[in-house]
């Protein structure tokens, strides 16, 4: 049974909202939540993980499309685990450069955008529990209810570093819905436009059976899903 904390995130405009590593959103975004997974016994990524999993799976909402970015060259053992499996997915390597203040090329990285596509609960519960390390590690990972999101080249800054790098860019539909992994695996967004969870109302009965809601914002619950 798990215990999660719910915070409606304040939309200011499309390209406001801290998340972390660099993600557009094409058009304006009703809804963002923040759900946080209360760390009792297990380790916080781990057991937010779990929480994500049985969360999806209870939506009954499939297929759906898990997207990542790796940085750690781990390519061959990411296709060679897609492949063994029968996953669908496909992969685009894009040129990452650092650059100094002065747009000198110090070094060049390939990082390999992944998408893959899950069609039911047990193909979801084995890529995330292959690669949601990843979003642990602060790598871009989320999950969307459609094939909406792409990639791109893009220039961050990183202390005095510009850095050409993947940006994943979300289409945004009146229907859309994605899950973005929060920082260090810790808790996830939850961004969406489409009515079944908008009000916060209506998310509330979105959840597993048993799951205790604690807080909702600033007001202290102990409200437990039937």
């Amino acid at each position: 049974m798990a215990e999660i904390m719910i915070t409606e995130e304040k939309i200011i405009e499309k390209d406001a909202m801290n998340l972390g590593y660099p993600f557009e959103m094409s058009r304006e975004l009703k809804t963002a939540y923040f759900i946080d997974v209360s760390r009792i016994e297990k380790d916080e990524a781990d057991e937010n993980k779990e929480f994500l999993i049985e969360f999806l799976i209870h939506q009954q909402v499939f297929p759906l499309y898990i997207s990542f970015v790796d940085e750690y060259g781990l390519h061959e053992e990411h296709d060679a685990f897609f492949k063994q499996n029968k996953l669908s997915y496909v992969v685009l390597d894009l040129d990452t450069q650092f650059r100094s203040g002065e747009v000198k090329v110090r070094y060049k990285e390939y990082h390999p955008c992944y998408t893959i596509t899950v069609q039911n609960a047990e193909e979801l519960r084995l890529v995330l529990n292959k690669t949601y390390w990843l979003a642990s590690e602060n790598l871009f990972y989320t999950i969307s209810y459609s094939d909406n999101l792409s990639f791109k080249l893009g220039e961050t800054k990183w202390w005095r570093l510009k850095l050409i790098r993947p940006i994943g860019v979300l289409t945004m539909h009146p229907n859309m819905t994605c899950f973005k992994i929060a920082h260090d695996g810790n808790g996830f967004y939850l961004l969406s436009n489409d009515e079944s969870y908008i009000p916060i109302e209506h998310l509330m009965p979105r959840f597993p059976k048993g799951t205790v809601i604690s807080q909702i914002n600033d007001w202290l619950l102990d409200d437990e899903t039937d």
